[in-house]
Order: structure tokens, then sequence, then C-alpha cells
């Protein structure tokens, strides 16, 4: 086999995964996981609800969470990689790149809402953190 068939092939099966990012099934769960102790209805830490779509589309104090199409200037991913200031989840280790990564896909991708698709299967957010 050409190395340029098994390189083809390798990337046919390491790319779908964030080829078809979805916010129910991908950005949800890790939202869930490591910002809506602070981000949700009862604290609303920054003005800021990250339990719905149209909570994070929103935004807060500092404005919307994401520009769809453009991860680089969305305060979402500049907060989850300390680009600005203070770095989220705050007081907490930072994201395993492969979170933020799967985020920066979404909003990339242009950010849809799908919530409706309640039916689709999580995946689950990676449980390893860089080291502190």
């Amino acid at each position: 086999m050409h190395i340029r068939t098994w390189i083809l092939c390798l990337l046919a099966v390491a790319v779908p995964c964030l080829a078809d990012s979805s916010y129910y099934r991908d950005v949800r769960p890790i939202l869930q996981k490591n910002c809506q102790g602070c981000h949700q209805p009862a604290s609303r830490m920054s003005d800021l609800d990250l339990t719905t779509y149209a909570g994070l589309k929103k935004g807060g104090k500092r404005g919307p969470s994401f520009i769809a199409g453009d991860p680089a200037t969305s305060a979402v991913i500049q907060f989850m990689t300390g680009a600005q200031k203070p770095p989220m989840p705050l007081g907490q280790p930072m994201l395993a790149p492969a979170d933020v990564e799967i985020i920066r896909e979404w909003i990339k991708a242009g950010a849809k809402d799908d919530s409706h698709a309640k039916n689709s299967p999580t995946r689950r957010p990676s449980t390893s953190r860089p080291p502190s």
C-alpha cells in the first residue's frame, strides 16, 4: 500500500469525529461538566447562563460567547485557553485540549443549534486534563 493511501485511510477514520460537530451531542456535555456550576440560572456568574444554546449564544457581561465561524475571536475559546483572563473554569484545571478543540470546531463549522436532536448519542467529554 502506498504511503499516501495509508495516510488518507488514517484521516478518513480520524476526521469524521470533528466534521459533524454537534452542540447537543458534543458541546453541551463539556459545558455541563465544566462550566454550569457557575454559569447557570441560579448563579449566572458574569450574567452568563451556559445551560442552553440560547444562553451560550447570548453571552454575558462581556458580550456574545461566540462568533459563528470564527473561533479565534470567540470569547468562550479565549477564556477556555487562557488567552483572556481569568482563565476558565475559574480556579480549576484548564479543559482538556481535546474538549477545547471540539468547541472550536463546532464554532468554526457555524455553531449550529441542534438541541432538538435529543436522540443523538452523546460524546463524552475528555476526562484527561493537562498537568497543573
